[in-house]
C-alpha cells in the first residue's frame, strides 16, 4: 500500500503510515519577501522516503513507484505516502527525496528547479515505535511559506522545500499544534463550556 519498502515487517512490530498534507498559502515570494504571484496548484513528485535510527542506521519506509501530490488540494486532510511496519525502537530523522515539481497561475505552469532533490528533517521529538503500536507521521508542507519558490534572473524558478513534521499515534502523540496546559480551576461555566484555569509562572497569573 502506497509502495514498496526494504524494512522487513517484523512479528509485534509498529504499525506506522505516512502521510503529506499542507497548510492553505498560495502565495509565492521571492527571497526578499516580495510576493511574485499566486498559484492555484502545487504539485511535487516524490520517489523514496526513509527513517533515520537513534543508531544511525537510515531505514527506507518508501520507495516508488514515485507519487505525485497537488499540495493545494491538501488542506485540510491528508494523502497516504506509505504504510509500513517497523522494527521497535527511537528514531531521529526523516528523509524524503523530492524527483520534481512545478506550480500553476493565472500565467500557466511553471517548472520548479529541485537544487537539492533530498530533504533531511530532524524529528522535534524522536518517533518512538513499540511492538504492536500505531503511528501516524504527518509531513506538513506549506506552499508559498515552507517550500520556498525563488524567481533567478533568466525567470526560472527554484523550489527548496522546508517541511514540518508531527507525529501523531497511540504510542504517544507528538502534535505540535496542540498545547498542554495545567493549572488550578478558578471557574467552571457548564452552561457556556468555559474553563477557567489559574496558574503562576513567572509571578504572572495565566
Amino acid at each position: 500500500c502506497g509502495g514498496t519498502s526494504t524494512s522487513s515487517p517484523a512479528a509485534n512490530g509498529g504499525k506506522t503510515a505516512l502521510l503529506i498534507t499542507d497548510r492553505p498559502e498560495q502565495e509565492i515570494m521571492d527571497d526578499q519577501g516580495n510576493l511574485i504571484t499566486t498559484a492555484t496548484e502545487v504539485w511535487v513528485t516524490m520517489s523514496e522516503a526513509s527513517f533515520k535510527t537513534e543508531g544511525g542506521q537510515w531505514i527506507t519506509v518508501f520507495n516508488g513507484p514515485p507519487k505525485t501530490f497537488d499540495l493545494l488540494t491538501l488542506h485540510g486532510s491528508s494523502d497516504l505516502l506509505s504504510l509500513v511496519d517497523l522494527q521497535p525502537g527511537r528514531y531521529e530523522k526523516a528523509r524524503l527525496t523530492v524527483d520534481s515539481a512545478h506550480f500553476v497561475d493565472a500565467n500557466g505552469d511553471h517548472p520548479l528547479k529541485v537544487p537539492s532533490h533530498k530533504v533531511i528533517i530532524k524529528f522535534k521529538h524522536d518517533l518512538v515505535i513499540t511492538a504492536d503500536g500505531t503511528q501516524q507521521v504527518l509531513f506538513d508542507f506549506i506552499p508559498g511559506k515552507s517550500i520556498h519558490l525563488v524567481e533567478t534572473g533568466n525567470g526560472t524558478y527554484i523550489l527548496r522545500p522546508v517541511i514540518r513534521v508531527r507525529i501523531l499515534g497511540s504510542t504517544g502523540d507528538d502534535d505540535t499544534d496542540s498545547m498542554r496546559i495545567e493549572g488550578t480551576i478558578a471557574s467552571l461555566d457548564c452552561a457556556n463550556h468555559r474553563l477557567t484555569l489559574e496558574e503562576k509562572i513567572s509571578g504572572n497569573t495565566i
